[in-house]
């Protein structure tokens, strides 16, 4: 849910508490759900919220409500039903929304979810937080800068997986699809998803820490450096690696796919480069997510449509 879809005059910029604590989320029916605010900026008339729906119908309206006013009221607790942690079932290994400004704080790029896998920021600064597609984002320069999640090769999906990230931009020098994701040096590669610098996309897994098993998009028009685009990545064990663009599949590899992913990758899940530095990205990445499930095409497309428009979603 986006703030700015709300006209100015709307009563929550007004009746509800400033820090938004007050506001909590339910369904047509009055049943509360969990509720996960981001960003609540009263004065500016803006907010990022995330909410959990069990369904959503592709033909009857799926409506959800969020009241205020409520002096009484405070804001849950992140593992509390209704808390933020809930809204991430327990698929989700980690969920970041790289709202935060720019810094190199130990865990200063919080994980949403109830894993707690916060990112350490290198060499990011004051001006690396800026607008993005929810919120902010984080700009990369391709030049040393990065978010270690901390997540080992030990907590790595070995089966089914999904990747998903926003970005504007591609490896700054290469032919790695590098964005997101753990991979080492050639006897260690490993899952990666991302844009090289010939404006491909691409998803790839690895079974053996050389043998890589990719989806490729070729000739990107607009070029990746040039636009936004919704990058998901799933693997589906023994059937397929696949790629999808702003929702919508892009490419499909089903040729001896195998049926576990190469874990000795020996580099955390990385944000913005490669494990071993070898390929850095160059522009900005928002709202970054793994699932250790291979999502359905249906999910894939209704989470683009309702990022990339909520107003109209």
């Amino acid at each position: 849910l986006n703030g700015a879809d709300l006209p100015s005059d709307h009563k929550i910029w007004t009746d509800a508490h400033a820090s938004g604590g007050d506001v909590k989320a339910s369904i047509t029916d009055d049943t509360e759900i969990p509720i996960e605010i981001v960003t609540f900026d009263q004065a500016g008339n803006d907010f990022q919220i995330h909410v959990k729906l069990t369904t959503v119908s592709s033909t009857i309206a799926t409506t959800a409500r969020l009241n205020f006013a409520n002096p009484a009221d405070t804001a849950h607790a992140e593992d509390a039903t209704y808390g933020s942690e809930n809204v991430w079932n327990s698929d989700y290994l980690g969920v970041w929304h790289l709202d935060e400004d720019g810094n190199t704080d130990v865990g200063g790029y919080l994980d949403s979810t109830a894993n707690d896998n916060d990112g350490t920021g290198v060499l990011m600064t004051g001006s690396s937080d800026v607008d993005a597609i929810l919120g902010k984002g984080q700009d990369f320069t391709g030049a040393g800068d990065y978010i270690d999640t901390g997540i080992d090769d030990d907590n790595k999906p070995t089966g089914a997986s999904t990747m998903s990230m926003w970005g504007i931009g591609e490896v700054s020098s290469g032919g790695s699809f590098t964005g997101i994701g753990w991979s080492g040096n050639t006897s260690k590669w490993g899952t990666l998803l991302g844009a090289d610098d010939g404006d491909r996309a691409g998803f790839q897994i690895v079974d053996s820490g050389t043998t890589p098993y990719s989806a490729v998009k070729t000739s990107m028009s607009p070029a990746t450096d040039a636009a936004w685009y919704h990058y998901t990545g799933v693997f589906v064990p023994s059937t397929s690696v696949k790629l999808y663009l702003d929702g919508a599949e892009a490419a499909s590899n089903t040729t001896s796919i195998p049926a576990t992913q190469y874990t000795d990758t020996d580099v955390n899940f990385m944000i913005g480069r490669r494990g071993d530095s070898s390929y850095q990205w160059d522009g900005i990445i928002d709202e970054v997510r793994i699932s250790e499930t291979d999502l359905s095409a249906d999910w894939i497309s209704t989470e683009f449509n309702n990022q990339d428009s909520s107003s109209t979603f």
